[in-house]
């Protein structure tokens, strides 16, 4: 009976090519209750540039909008503790954090294989080959700044702090992410 086409519709909707953007992502997760969307839409409203739009922000709720502000207020905190550190390595001649089109490439895959959930190698000539790949599978290229296994793994290391601390305000505001949770009403 009805099982059966929920579950399928439920199949349909996860499977929608190309993903909805995040923040109709956050809508639909909650309208049809899938935790992992919710999470990933937070994430990546929280961790992409522009920051969150007036629409979207109207249509998610002052609730979500402050949340994903918070968010992104430690991922801001986060980086300019990462500019400030004493280690000549991390001032040395690089693209700008990197390049914006880097840095946007280098955020997709990251959040494709965090949802995936592909283990990074720690080794960084695994770790480059692994994200190239997706980064030309995804369409995108990098600088020949940002190509170099040793400036790969500095951006993924970067964005796994970043995502580390957007994920500490998910934690206090809607709940761990190994527990079964939705949005607060």
């Amino acid at each position: 009976g009805f099982p059966k086409i929920e579950n399928r519709c439920m199949t349909a909707i996860k499977e929608l090519r190309p993903p909805p953007p995040p923040a109709e992502k956050l809508l639909l997760g909650r309208r049809y209750k899938i935790p992992e969307w919710i999470r990933e839409a937070y994430l990546t409203l929280a961790l992409r540039d522009p920051g969150l739009e007036t629409a979207d922000a109207r249509a998610l709720g002052a609730n979500a909008a402050c949340i994903i502000a918070r968010a992104r207020e430690k991922i801001l905190l986060y980086r300019l503790h990462v500019l400030t550190l004493k280690d000549p390595a991390s001032r040395r001649s690089q693209c700008v954090w990197p390049s914006e089109e880097c840095r946007e490439a280098l955020c997709e895959v990251r959040l494709v294989l965090l949802e995936k959930k592909t283990e990074v190698p720690e080794d960084e000539g695994e770790q480059a080959r692994l994200v190239l790949k997706h980064v030309s599978g995804l369409g995108h290229t990098l600088c020949d700044n940002c190509k170099p296994d040793a400036e790969i793994a500095r951006t993924i290391r970067t964005l796994d702090g970043e995502i580390s601390a957007a994920n500490g305000v998910f934690a206090d505001e809607i709940g761990r992410k190994d527990s079964e949770w939705l949005e607060k009403a």
